[in-house]
């Protein structure tokens, strides 16, 4: 089945399309969501708003979604390489395809929203998502770098320059987000009896939290410090004015991390068409969880997990794929055995 034989391209005509009915009752939905935490509310609008993008780039409304929509939808976020239909979707495509456990959830936030929409007054007969289901394998394939890929990535971008060394710490090293660790600010770097510690906002529950710090990757964030006591450890070219009056450059942003991480990728030659910043997390806690004896609740905490749900998908693919220890080079060899 094409495109055209299942989507009405006819709707293409802007006029034939309400979307503003639709697209506030996502925006209150979000501000639903973020009542709790503002970032789960970006999080949720995120993905409804992709959703949204993949039915309006056939002419298809939101508004009158149905169960063969969504089911598509599905197929496009596992499919290798993405289908041929009409509008700009690099920012969507760049990370097919999805993993299960990703699909599930993206599944879940459209039943939400729809859910939520159809008690607020969208004209559905149904929950288009109603007895949908992602199955998930009990061993799910989780994306890495290569034993050899970290040490390259881990080797060149310490040579490189301080600030990529930095960032490569705090996502290989780390295991930080892309949303944390541009955020990392110099004067949350500290000390206490086992060695140097990093404070950070951990942005899917919304806390502070206090890790110490590998000592490789400590040795990295502290050069791009450097004399500094203030202000963000990965600065852009840009200026921003406190609350204070005080004038200091703005943290880079998540398209400046992701074009770092580009420039990285091409002269170390890892990845050089597929790198991206979630990459270093999963492969971080991957390397972690091939250690033995080394409790879950460890790195559960150190990673930022609040349920065993998402971290054991990363220890059953440890287990079975790696059949000995892998130490992550940010980490060193003895940096779990010191922390534990």
């Amino acid at each position: 089945m094409t495109g055209a034989d299942f989507f009405d391209l006819s709707a293409l005509n802007s006029d034939r399309l309400e979307h503003r009915t639709v697209d506030q009752l996502a925006d209150s939905f979000r501000d639903l969501k973020a009542l709790k935490r503002a970032e789960s509310g970006d999080r949720y609008r995120a993905e409804i708003r992709f959703f949204f993008e993949f039915m309006r780039r056939f002419g298809a409304d939101p508004a009158a979604a149905t169960q063969p929509h969504v089911l598509r939808y599905l197929d496009y976020l596992k499919s290798e390489t993405h289908p041929q239909h009409p509008g700009a979707c690099w920012a969507e495509c760049q990370h097919l395809p999805y993993a299960p456990s990703s699909r599930a959830h993206r599944l879940d936030a459209l039943r939400a929203f729809y859910e939520y929409a159809i008690a607020n007054g969208l004209p559905l007969s149904a929950n288009p998502c109603t007895s949908l289901s992602v199955p998930i394998p009990t061993v799910e394939s989780v994306d890495t770098l290569t034993e050899w890929e970290a040490h390259d990535l881990w080797n060149g971008s310490c040579e490189h320059s301080y600030r990529d060394g930095a960032l490569v710490a705090l996502l290989l090293g780390c295991g930080l987000r892309k949303e944390e660790a541009r955020r990392v600010r110099i004067e949350n770097l500290g000390k206490n009896a086992y060695g140097p510690t990093l404070k950070f906002w951990r942005v899917k529950r919304g806390f502070w939290q206090t890790i110490n710090l590998p000592a490789p990757s400590a040795a990295a964030i502290h050069r791009q410090a450097g004399d500094r006591t203030a202000g963000a450890l990965l600065p852009s070219p840009r200026w921003v004015t406190l609350d204070s009056g005080l004038r200091e450059k703005a943290h880079m942003s998540d398209a400046g991390i992701d074009y770092v991480l580009h420039e990285i990728a091409q002269y170390t030659g890892v990845r050089k068409d597929d790198m991206y910043s979630h990459l270093g997390r999963k492969t971080s806690i991957t390397f972690a969880r091939t250690l033995p004896g080394l409790p879950i609740e460890t790195t559960m905490t150190f990673y930022g997990h609040a349920t065993l749900k998402d971290h054991q998908k990363y220890d059953a693919f440890a287990r079975v794929t790696f059949k000995e220890p892998i130490y992550n080079p940010a980490q060193g060899r003895d940096f779990w055995r010191l922390a534990a």
